[in-house]
C-alpha cells in the first residue's frame, strides 16, 4: 500500500466532501467515518428510513401525513363512532371489512406518496448543503447516490460526483414507473458537463440493487461505470475494509481523489 507524502495528505485534508448517506444509515456510518479520516466532510442527516418512526422523514411517517391516509382515518373514526352503540358482531365485521378493504386499496398509492415526499425532502436538504458548503466533490451511497444524481439532473449540482451503488431506477420503479418513461426522462436531463465529472461504482455481487440498473444508467447518460468484482451492495469490504476485516484499504480514498480531479473537466 502506497503511503502519502505530507503534501499529499495536506491536499486531501483540504478537500471538501459532501457525503449523502444511505436510506437506513446516517452521519457516523462506516463510509462517513472512513471519509472523515481523510477529508473535510459534511454529512447532512436526511432523517430518512422506510419504517422507523423515530426518523422524521421516514417513508411510512410521510405516508401517514398524506391527505389520502388522513381521509381514510377520518372516515374510519367517524363511522366507528356511529357504530359504537351497536354491539352486534355482524356490524363490527362489516365495519372491519369495509375499512380494511379501503385501506388495502389505498396502500400502494399511499406508499408512493410517502416515498415521493421523503425523496423530495432529501433533495431539498442536500440542495441547501450544496449551496452552503460548496463541496469539491459529492459522494453518495445507495439512496444518497440517487439523491445526488437527482441534484445533478435538476442543475442543483454539477461538480465531481462519486455514486456508490445508486438506486434511482429502483426508486422510480417503486413510484410506479412501469413503462420506464420517468427514468428515461431523468437520464435525458443529465447535463453533459456534469456527466463527465461523475463516476458510478457498483459491485457485481449486489443482491439489493441489480448491477444491470447501473449499466442501464451509464448507457443512457454516459456516466462512467466501474464494476467492483465481488462487491456487495454496501461495498464496505471492497472500498473501506481490508480483506481480513481488521484494517482499511485505500480504494474509496483513491476514488474520491481521482473523481475530485475532474472538477475542471
Amino acid at each position: 500500500m502506497a503511503c502519502d507524502t505530507e503534501s499529499e495528505q495536506a491536499v486531501r485534508k483540504r478537500l471538501r466532501v459532501l457525503f449523502m448517506h444511505g436510506l437506513e444509515s446516517g452521519p457516523g456510518g462506516t463510509k462517513d467515518r472512513y471519509l472523515r479520516r481523510h477529508f473535510q466532510v459534511l454529512t447532512p442527516d436526511m432523517h430518512v428510513s422506510i419504517y422507523r418512526f423515530s426518523k422524521s422523514n421516514s417513508v411510512v411517517r410521510n405516508a401517514l401525513r398524506r391527505p389520502l391516509f388522513l381521509g381514510w382515518a377520518a372516515g374510519a373514526a367517524g363511522s366507528l363512532l356511529c357504530f359504537a352503540a351497536w354491539h352486534g358482531p355482524l356490524v363490527w365485521l362489516a365495519w372491519l371489512g369495509v375499512f380494511g378493504s379501503l385501506l388495502m386499496a389505498i396502500r400502494r398509492p399511499l406508499a408512493r406518496q410517502g416515498l415521493a415526499t421523503s425523496l423530495e425532502r432529501c433533495v431539498a436538504i442536500q440542495a441547501d448543503a450544496i449551496r452552503e458548503y460548496r463541496p469539491d466533490i459529492v459522494v453518495g451511497s445507495s439512496w444518497g447516490g440517487a439523491v445526488a444524481l437527482i441534484c445533478v439532473s435538476r442543475g442543483i449540482y454539477s461538480g465531481p460526483l462519486l455514486a456508490v451503488a445508486p438506486v434511482p431506477k429502483l426508486i422510480f420503479d417503486r413510484l410506479g414507473d412501469a413503462d420506464g418513461q420517468r427514468c428515461a426522462a431523468f437520464c435525458r436531463e443529465m447535463p453533459a458537463d456534469a456527466v463527465r465529472r461523475a463516476v458510478i461504482v457498483h459491485g457485481d455481487q449486489d443482491e439489493v440493487v441489480p448491477l444491470e440498473h447501473s449499466r442501464m444508467l451509464a448507457a443512457a447518460t454516459g456516466v462512467e461505470l466501474q464494476v467492483i468484482p465481488g462487491g456487495d451492495h454496501s461495498l464496505h469490504y471492497a472500498l473501506v475494509h481490508s480483506d481480513d476485516g481488521e484494517g482499511t484499504n485505500d480504494r474509496l480514498r483513491q476514488l474520491v481523489v481521482e473523481v475530485a480531479q475532474r472538477k475542471e473537466a
